[in-house]
């Protein structure tokens, strides 16, 4: 049996006064994208949908609105959404078949953020892994590189798109399944946003669920994310017989649309300003304290959470007994938390990536293995 044992946390305001001011004064401005396509009968089309210029695509959903003479709207089928999100980081392909015998209205939507921070900071996109899915397989997981935010879900099916393709808890990685297999290879992807805007600005970076209820024709449901924050990606999953049709982001707000069983929506949002980049943090062998700082410049509230992540993209959330904390902007908080001797464990291995959630806030811990003094 476990025994609990004591890791102190400790939340700290920025390096300087004036760096703090920084942080609330860069702003990362949100941008939108749409176009309009129509299928005849039995017509497959590929089309582009392209952000603004000078915007990096964060998210893209092919929205399925209508099909004349009341065809099933599953019949219109996504079977591409791809492209290169290093050499053009805000543009994708859609293709769509329209097996209907009526015409089909599809509408692109692209999410986009504007590549310059109002302070002088830019965002960046690497090239996303493509992981490929063997004639019968039907599940597969892709992680972006430590440090950077996955987004963007791609994918090749020739009978469409995934019934998963949900972010995990890492931030970095997500989980796609398709409903059942086939003959054909599938191939699926992301683009990684890169978790840093300078030096000493990074994202402020949430997740939150929520669930679309059965229905047995087209059902839209809204969602609004936390204060202060945009919705700049979504994620899906769903059993065999729930579809999900599409959404469309605009802003702290999300259409969801879809037909079948319940589906639960995941949504990654982004504070509409960074924060500092948190310093490093120091265990040292043989003890069981940590030392953790966090740079707040806004009131936040909320149970801090360990978020252990491996090479191979496991990750285990642990909730640290601490009771609700509530830190008002640049406060200096300390308090003693309850871990496992497992955990601590966890904390000590290689490989191994270590962040700090609390309320909206998503920081990096950098740990520094030191002997014991």
């Amino acid at each position: 049996m476990d025994r609990p044992i004591s890791v102190v946390l400790q939340f700290e305001r920025g390096p300087t006064e004036e760096a703090a001011a920084d942080q609330v004064d860069d702003h990362i401005h949100y941008q939108r994208a749409d176009r309009h396509v129509t299928l005849q009968a039995g017509q497959t089309l590929t089309e582009a949908i392209t952000c603004p210029q000078g915007a990096l695509l964060s998210d893209v959903s092919p929205l399925v609105q209508h099909v004349d003479q009341g065809e099933d709207l599953r019949k219109v089928v996504v079977t591409e959404v791809v492209g290169d999100p290093l050499m053009l980081p805000g543009e994708r392909r859609v293709t769509v078949r329209n097996n209907t015998s009526g015409q089909a209205q599809v509408k692109l939507l692209a999410t986009c953020l504007r590549r310059e921070t109002s302070g002088g900071g830019n965002l960046e996109v690497t090239a996303g892994p493509n992981q490929r899915l063997e004639p019968g397989e039907t599940s597969r997981s892709v992680a972006c590189p430590v440090g950077t935010i996955g987004l963007a879900p791609s994918w090749k099916s020739e009978d469409g798109a995934p019934v998963m393709a949900r972010p995990v808890a890492d931030g970095r990685s997500w989980d796609f399944g398709f409903a059942s297999p086939t003959s054909t290879p599938r191939v699926v992807g992301l683009a990684c946003l890169q978790a840093t805007t300078g030096a000493t600005s990074r994202l402020v970076v949430g997740n939150f669920v929520n669930t679309r209820p059965a229905s047995e024709s087209p059902h839209s449901s809204t969602f609004v994310a936390p204060d202060r924050h945009s919705i700049i990606g979504a994620g899906w999953q769903g059993e065999a017989d729930s579809i999900h049709l599409g959404h469309e982001l605009q802003d702290r707000q999300a259409v969801v649309l879809g037909l079948g069983a319940e589906n639960r929506t995941s949504f990654v949002t982004v504070r509409g300003f960074t924060q500092a980049v948190v310093p490093s943090a120091v265990l040292r062998r043989g003890t069981r304290t940590v030392k953790l700082r966090l740079s707040v410049h806004a009131p936040v509230r909320g149970w801090p959470t360990l978020l252990l992540s491996s090479e191979g993209g496991d990750v285990k959330e642990m909730r640290l007994k601490t009771g609700r904390i509530e830190l008002t902007a640049n406060h200096v908080w300390k308090g003693r938390v309850r871990l496992t001797k497992r955990a601590a464990r966890h904390l000590g291995r290689r490989g191994i990536s270590v962040s700090l959630r609390l309320a909206g806030y998503t920081a990096p811990v950098h740990l520094a293995v030191k002997p014991k003094r």
